[in-house]
């Protein structure tokens, strides 16, 4: 589905605050219980990022994000970053890494009278640019994402050429991630 930016335009992004208006948003059970129950409570404490886009006063979606780690255990999934032979001793000693920085995409809803104009792709944008953001001043490679199985979730993360794992399906849920890349040594240097 293409990028409805005219619609986009009309948005406004704000962080979370308790006097954001909730009640009328409807998504899905799960969502709506987070948002209404704990949304504010995670950004408060920082332990999330939540991001509302407002139509008017009227909450159209929101995304929390946060920093974690990936653990690639398929050789394959290392390869394909280029991180199959990264160690932390000289003699690889205690084996390959499998962790890596990350940025989580850990609840993304979009209500459902504002479906069907690309603002849950258009979030998932918006976290792609966080985590860059974030790796320009510490360690961040992946973003990854632990969404709920359905096809819209599934189709919408692929699009956006967020990959999952063969070794790591999860019943109920898919786990994707997102590769940032590695960072060119001229980016590196100038920070």
């Amino acid at each position: 589905m293409p990028l409805d930016l005219d619609f986009l335009r009309t948005l406004r992004v704000v962080s979370m605050d308790r006097s954001i208006d909730i009640t009328r948003f409807d998504c899905n059970e799960e969502l709506n219980w987070w948002l209404r129950n704990r949304a504010c409570q995670c950004h408060d404490k920082g332990i999330s990022l939540v991001t509302c886009w407002l139509s008017g006063d009227t909450l159209a979606g929101y995304l929390s994000t946060a920093a974690t780690r990936i653990e690639l255990e398929d050789p394959e999934d290392r390869k394909a970053a280029d991180l199959d032979g990264v160690t932390h001793t000289e003699t690889g000693r205690g084996g390959f890494e499998r962790r890596f920085p990350a940025m989580l995409i850990g609840m993304l809803g979009v209500c459902k009278s504002f479906r069907g104009h690309g603002l849950g792709r258009h979030m998932v944008q918006h976290a792609i640019g966080q985590a860059r953001e974030m790796a320009r001043i510490t360690a961040c490679r992946f973003v990854t994402v632990d969404s709920m199985d359905t096809p819209d979730a599934r189709k919408m993360y692929q699009e956006s050429r967020f990959k999952q794992p063969e070794k790591q399906k999860r019943k109920g849920s898919v786990w994707m991630y997102y590769d940032l890349g590695p960072r060119s040594s001229a980016a590196a240097i100038a920070g």
